[in-house]
């Protein structure tokens, strides 16, 4: 369609033929007619559907009224049973009845019965069915009551049971009963039952106010009428209608059109009650359910056939009214051409849009209050809520009716126990604070609050709390008020632990391990305790009263100075250091800190001096070793070589042990004797001097020589009294004399020193001499490495200056270097590796120069690289030691040594790096320390292992040598005997297997074995254990990983240690899974538990002999061998084994792997 010009107002419309046709013109008016009549249809139509659906939506609403109403019914019958629950279990919680008064119980029960309208009589009986008490009196009557109790006997479940109706037997009147299980003191059970009469429901109906035309009713389980509105009770007790009894039987609730009994159509609306079988239903007259909707239909016609009559005229109307809007719209278009001032356009609701936004402004308004309001309660709940102490609100009568969380933890209540209406001040208040909650509740209501108060509460479990109560008046002359209740444990708790520490203190200062005493102002004792008294060695008894000169006169002229200038200036002296006459050798003699303090008076006289004396003796020695140690490697640290160090070291160490001589001895491994490297002497003894630098000592002979062969230090305390000559060439004047090694690995050297004095053996001495020989081991071995590393890097050098000659000699030295060795360009990117780096890490080439840090340990990676950067900034080479993986993922110790390549202008032109491998002389270092302590804890385990056997064996032997003797006895002596001799035969076996491991004489009888089988035999021999913990054991064999060769007796032996071990650190409950694979050609043996696992720290060395992890509360002792001689005999086999364990607690993996005989191992 498209406007047609030609015609004024007219259209043309456009066909697909290309002809227009013009369409007549009308004007709006004519418009607004055919509009309205076009819309009279429509709404004729709208209005008849709306009158179908709201007929039908009338017919609902009556109906789910009805229902409602019905519903309501059900449950004021439930409430009404629930009273008659309620008061049968509050007559149940009767104290008489706990006791066993059942003459007191039963006047309770007759109180009750008179108390309560429509009940005819209470009966108890046990759960057997027999009465126990009864309110009737007539045999008839109890007889019936026999029946019920025994009937409510069998049929309780735990709750109430509600009967239908049966006759009265004495006046045959309609009757149902309630009864409730009781649990009583002593476990007895009784059933309590009350006799009712319908006509209590009859009257509940008769409170509803029913409409006069409704019939309301009551229908037990069987379907027999109980009770029923009107005056008309003939069908009381009769049976309801077949059709009707089986509708409520499969239905809760509903309704159904019938006719009633007394032949009315009506519509019946039944609800089942919650707490019984019983039914309550209600019939409605179809006539008064059907009569308003008829009436609303009609009305709904007319009203409708009205509206659309009022909706034409109106549209005729509002037609004339738009028509003049349109005008003056039409008006203001042409004064907006025009540029003229607008008209206010003529008609139009004005009024109506101004009040809608009058409106929506108060609408804004409200939500902006109520929002406001919604804020405020809901910070006051969570100030509430969050309150660190319990705040609770209350009624008059005392019950709580709201309470925060910290309250209910005070008093060990949950929420629901509030909901429910169970929190009352009295029920948690003890009979003996009632009266000081009154005298409160009264204050409160006088003054509006009261003062804070303590009490106690009795929690949920029957504990009390202390609290302190504060409670005041929500509103003035109001009758709720809010209480705040603070507990108290912790601060009583922390009384008593005050009093406790007080206590504590009192006898912490009485057996403190520090000497202290009280003198008075003339210096004689007024307080001594145990430990000065024995340091003084006077009984603490002979201190009282006597002075101080008489007690200790040997320092008293040191001491007494000290005391009279505490009592003269008041102040105190501090750390005065005492040490006894023999101490001029610092690991002899006691050494002592002394401190004296002025006692006061409350007015601040002194009244005397507190003395407290520490004995530092230990600390002394220690500062005097750790001095010594500094000295040595200070000395060791700016030496070049031993004969460099070895004037010096002399020199500290003879001033240290107040020696007048010293020898260093270098052992001559290939002369086999000691060779003299230095000595030193004073005037006094000369003729140690003269022949001992050519002298050479055999192993063995004097003391450097028996130093040597035994590897240990010695001690010669008095050479004339021992008969025991120092060396030879040393004369007479030498009467004390010592020795220790210089030991890394091996016996390097000896240190020897000799004294003019006897010299008495001190243990701790010794062990610091073993260290320093050990540390003078290790700068003699570093030495030695240093020196054949700075031999290497000799050759290194020459050979890069060298390869800037010869690229291709260059290639062909390094990669027949036997160290690792790469270049990189001047920015530090990787741009050559020899053959040996990619053979020890395992790499490709191209992963190489992509991630060439992959390799190093990742405690040292974050070292590796600062320094790499720190050399490329500053362009000058370093040395520093770091650890790299090994292509099987072990570390060891490299020592890198990186140098710039420079051009003729000083510019680095590449970078040349070397590893040299320096691990066994880095695990030299950390090992000498592990040897001494390893060797100590074997000897003493395995002491430990070899006493635990011994010790019952020699009691069952002395048992049996007894005249004593019960029966059985001799056989679990045997057994004992046995078991222990067994372990003591193991212990023996894993030691001399060790032995033959060290010298290499362990043999194999190889034969075909079945590995499966073998696997087997060793998880059958761990089965008892394992089933004494409850640990499951899990076997998965692979049939083409069975058949390998070896030793079958080694193998088992492996095995079995591997699943003891398995075993023993899983904690009950855990797990061990075993799995025999093929990988290859090879067998693959894994053994999985879920034990305590390994520390990361220990897993490297846990095949090492004697190495265990620290032990646990799940540790089995043992001498650390197992595993040990694992390693050798799979080794031995041609196999290997590892350990994996993701750490502590979180269980380990032992994995072996042995060739398979059908392929080349």
């Amino acid at each position: 369609m498209r406007k047609d010009c030609t015609r004024p107002g007219g259209f043309a419309l456009e066909t697909g033929e290309g002809r227009d046709y013009a369409l007549p013109t009308v004007k709006l008016r004519t418009h607004l007619v055919l509009l309205v009549l076009a819309a009279v249809l429509p709404v004729v139509v709208f209005a008849g559907t709306m009158v179908v659906l709201f007929a039908k939506e009338e017919r609902r609403a009556v109906e789910s009224g009805l229902q409602e109403t019905t519903r309501a019914l059900a449950l004021a019958v439930d409430r009404e049973l629930a009273a008659v629950v309620t008061a049968l279990r509050t007559l149940g919680a009767s104290h008489h009845l706990n006791e066993g008064a059942l003459e007191a119980f039963r006047n309770e029960a007759r109180s009750l019965l008179r108390t309560q309208a429509g009940w005819s009589g209470i009966t108890l009986a046990d759960d057997a069915g027999r009465i126990v008490v009864t309110t009737k009196t007539s045999p008839a009557t109890q007889s019936a009551a026999r029946e019920r109790a025994r009937l409510y006997a069998a049929e309780s479940t735990g709750g109430p049971v509600v009967s239908g109706y049966f006759p009265s037997v004495t006046t045959g009147d309609a009757m149902f009963s309630v009864g409730v299980p009781l649990r009583v003191a002593g476990n007895r059970r009784y059933v309590l039952i009350a006799g009712i009469r319908p006509t209590v429901m009859a009257d509940l109906l008769e409170r509803q106010r029913l409409s006069p035309d409704w019939v309301g009713a009551v229908v037990d389980a069987e379907g027999l009428v109980l009770a029923r509105t009107g005056s008309d009770t003939s069908g009381v007790g009769r049976l309801a209608a077949a059709a009707w009894v089986e509708r409520v039987r499969q239905r809760g609730e509903g309704l159904f059109r019938s006719v009633t009994q007394d032949g009315v159509d009506a519509y019946t609306f039944f609800s089942r009650v919650p707490t019984s079988s019983w039914t309550v239903a209600l019939a409605v007259p179809a006539e008064l359910v059907d009569a308003p909707v008829r009436r609303s239909v009609v009305g709904v016609i007319a009203i409708g056939t009205l509206v659309v009559g009022v909706g034409v005229g109106l549209a005729l109307v509002v037609g004339r009214r738009i028509a003049g809007s349109l005008r003056a719209v039409m008006a203001s278009a042409s004064a907006l051409a025009r540029g003229e001032r607008l008209p206010s356009p003529a008609g139009g609701v004005t009024e109506v849009q101004e009040l809608a936004r009058a409106f929506q402004g108060a609408a804004d308004a409200r939500r902006a209050f109520e929002q406001a309001l919604a804020a405020s309660e809901q910070r006051l709940r969570r100030v509430v809520e969050s309150h660190v102490s319990g705040v609770v609100f209350s009624d008059p009568d005392g019950r709580i009716t709201e309470a925060n969380d910290a309250f209910l933890a005070i008093t060990g209540h949950a929420r629901a126990d509030l909901l429910a209406g169970r929190l009352a001040w009295d029920g948690l208040t003890p009979a003996e604070y009632r009266e000081v909650d009154r005298r409160a509740a009264a204050e409160t209501r006088s003054s509006g609050g009261c003062r804070p108060y303590e009490k106690e509460l009795v929690r949920k479990d029957g504990r009390r709390v202390p609290v302190i109560v504060a409670s005041a008046l929500l509103a003035p002359r109001g009758s709720e008020a809010v209480a705040f209740v603070h507990d108290l444990t912790e601060l009583r708790w922390a009384q008593r632990e005050r009093e406790r520490l007080f206590a504590l203190l009192d006898a912490l200062l009485t057996s403190a391990p520090v000497g202290y005493a009280v003198l008075d102002r003339e210096l004689r004792f007024v307080l001594v305790n145990d430990v000065l008294a024995e340091l003084n060695g006077v009984p603490a008894t002979r201190h009282i009263g006597r002075p101080v000169r008489e007690i200790v006169p040997d320092i008293v002229d040191f001491i007494e100075p000290l005391h009279q200038r505490v009592l003269e200036r008041g102040e105190p002296v501090l750390n005065v250091e005492l040490a006894t006459e023999n101490a001029s050798e610092w690991w002899r003699g006691r050494h002592y800190l002394r401190s004296y303090y002025p006692v006061r008076s409350r007015k601040g006289a002194v009244l005397g001096v507190g003395v407290v004396v520490l004995d530092i003796t230990e600390r002394k020695r220690a500062e005097q070793r750790m001095a010594t140690q500094h000295a040595v490697t200070r000395i060791l640290a700016e030496a070049d070589s031993l004969d460099d160090a070895a004037p010096r070291l002399l020199a500290a160490l003879c001033n240290t042990l107040d020696c007048e001589a010293g020898e260093i001895w270098r052992v001559d491994a290939e002369g086999g004797v000691l060779r003299c490297v230095e000595v030193r002497h004073d005037g006094g003894l000369d003729d140690l001097a003269a022949p001992v630098r050519d002298l050479a000592i055999p192993r063995g002979v004097g003391l450097p020589g028996r130093v040597w062969a035994t590897c240990k230090p010695r001690w010669i305390s008095d050479a004339a009294r021992d008969g025991e000559a120092p060396r030879p060439g040393v004369g007479a004047s030498v009467r004390g004399a010592l020795a220790f090694p210089i030991v890394h690995g091996d016996v390097l050297g000896v240190a020897a020193f000799y004294a003019r004095r006897v010299m008495e053996p001190d243990a701790e001495l010794l062990e610091m001499l073993v260290s320093l020989g050990s540390q003078i081991g290790q700068f003699v071995e570093r030495r030695r490495a240093e020196q054949e590393r700075a031999r290497l890097l000799a050759v290194t050098e020459q050979a890069l200056r060298d390869a800037e000659a010869s690229e291709r000699r260059y290639r062909l030295f390094v990669e027949a270097l036997p160290h690792i060795a790469w270049t990189a360009r001047p920015d530090g990117v990787p741009e050559y590796l020899n053959r040996q780096w990619f053979e020890y890490t395992g790499l490709r080439r191209v992963d190489s120069e992509s991630d060439w840090l992959s390799p190093l340990h990742p405690d040292d990676t974050e070292r590796v690289v600062a320094r790499w950067r720190e050399a490329l900034a500053c362009g000058e080479g370093y040395e520093a030691e770091y650890r790299l993986r090994r292509r099987d993922g072990f570390y060891r110790w490299f020592l890198w040594r990186v140098e710039p390549i420079r051009d003729g202008a000083g510019g680095v032109v590449t970078w040349l790096g070397t590893a040299v491998d320096i691990d066994s002389q880095k695990r030299a270092e950390l090992g000498a320390v592990h040897a001494n302590r390893a060797k100590d804890t074997f000897l003493a385990t395995l002491a430990h292992e070899l006493r635990t056997p011994l010790m019952a064996i020699l009691g069952w032997v002395r048992l049996l040598r007894s005249a004593r003797r019960e029966p059985g006895m001799f056989e679990r002596a045997v057994d004992t005997i046995e078991r222990n001799v067994k372990l003591q035969a193991q212990i023996v076996n894993d030691l001399l297997d060790v032995s033959r491991v060290i010298a290499g004489k362990l043999d194999l009888h190889v034969v075909p074995v079945d590995l499966g089988e073998l696997l087997e035999h060793a998880v059958d021999a761990v089965r008892p254990a394992a089933d004494a913990k409850s640990v499951s054991l899990s076997v998965s064999l692979d049939p083409t990983a069975r058949v390998s060769a070896g030793d079958p007796e080694r193998l088992q032996q492996v095995l079995g240690n591997l699943l003891t071990n398995a075993v023993k650190f899983t904690p009950a409950g855990g797990r061990v899974d075993v799995r025999l694979e093929r990988r290859g050609a090879r067998a693959r043996i894994s053994v999985r538990d879920s034990g305590k696992g390994i520390d990361p720290q220990v897993l490297p060395y846990i095949f090492e002999r004697f190495r265990q992890a620290p032990s646990t509360s799940t540790s089995g002792g043992g001498l650390g061998l197992g595993l040990a001689i694992v390693k050798h005999l799979v080794e031995l086999h041609g196999g290997t084994v590892y350990a994996e364990s993701e750490g502590e607690g979180r269980g380990a993996t032992f994995v072996v792997q042995l060739a398979l005989a059908d392929e080349d191992p």
